[in-house]
């Protein structure tokens, strides 16, 4: 027995004196405990019997011994390794992420208003929020970063940021365990703000813009721009050709920014990261 769900089921048999269909390591660790039975079979468990598996998954495996108890709790198989922890004595079984929080910051110059008070962070530094916490922030909108480099200098954008978005928050959508997509979708709907996004000019990129929680357009640098950009030495063919199949049908119907960037993408058949658009 490895796993939070084997011990469980082992765990079962001791709460309620009684084996449902025994699968093959619920039968071996039946047979060690002096109470042979073939794998599928089930019925009810002999105190003696009980009471040796009770010792064993205690004395072997470090199970809680309220786990164990009539009306104890069950053995959860999708845990932290904190929660593993208070269940057995070895926390790796604990193999469940973590709950994310979403990494934030302030554009350049600009405070974050938290409880109703505006928290200048020193140059560079950013802000971890659980999603649930998402109510103690105020801001007129969020402009949704995917690339860590381009949040963390965000201040060295090519082009200006529109006037009206200049107070927005930036927020990071990263990887599955650094603020992560889940999470981030969380807070912008309990946010509820309008949300610009910054993508990577590519099929995928503007595609996944447009399924953004709160979508209320692009943060780009304009046609003439981003032509410039996917007609030169940044733009790049691959980006276009692994990613337009899967996304076409979805751009072929956008409108506003996103149509008219997903024009020029499938015009010159190239995409370009927003790194390309760093000073």
């Amino acid at each position: 027995m490895a796993t939070l769900a084997e011990l469980e089921r082992l765990a079962a048999i001791v709460r309620t004196g009684y084996v449902k269909s025994a699968g093959k390591g619920v039968a071996q660790a039946l047979g060690e405990a002096g109470f042979p039975i073939r794998t599928g079979q089930g019925g009810p468990v002999p105190k003696e019997v009980k009471d040796r598996l009770r010792d064993r998954l205690v004395r072997e495996f470090g199970v809680n011994p309220d786990r164990l108890e009539p009306n104890g709790p069950r053995i959860a198989a999708a845990a932290t390794r904190r929660e593993a922890l208070e269940m057995t004595a070895d926390e790796k079984m604990g193999r469940a992420r973590i709950r994310g929080v979403v990494i934030l910051r302030p554009q350049p110059g600009m405070p974050v208003i938290m409880d109703g008070e505006g928290i200048r962070l020193p140059e560079g530094a950013t802000l971890n929020i659980r999603p649930e916490d998402a109510g103690r922030i105020a801001a007129p909108g969020v402009i949704l970063v995917e690339n860590w480099e381009v949040f963390r200098d965000f201040g060295r954008l090519d082009f200006p940021v529109p006037f009206c978005r200049r107070r927005d928050l930036l927020v990071f959508r990263g990887m599955p365990h650094v603020s992560p997509q889940d999470a981030v979708e969380d807070f912008l709907r309990r946010l509820g703000r309008p949300v610009t996004v910054f993508p990577d000019f590519d099929p995928s990129g503007l595609a996944n813009a447009l399924a953004v929680p709160g979508y209320s357009g692009l943060l780009w640098p304009g046609p003439a721009r981003l032509a410039e950009l996917v007609r030169g030495r940044l733009g790049r063919p691959d980006l276009f050709a692994a990613q337009e199949e899967a996304a076409r049908a979805r751009l072929d119907r956008a409108e506003g920014a996103v149509r008219a960037a997903w024009g020029i993408v499938k015009g010159a058949g190239r995409g370009v990261v927003q790194e390309g658009m760093l000073r």
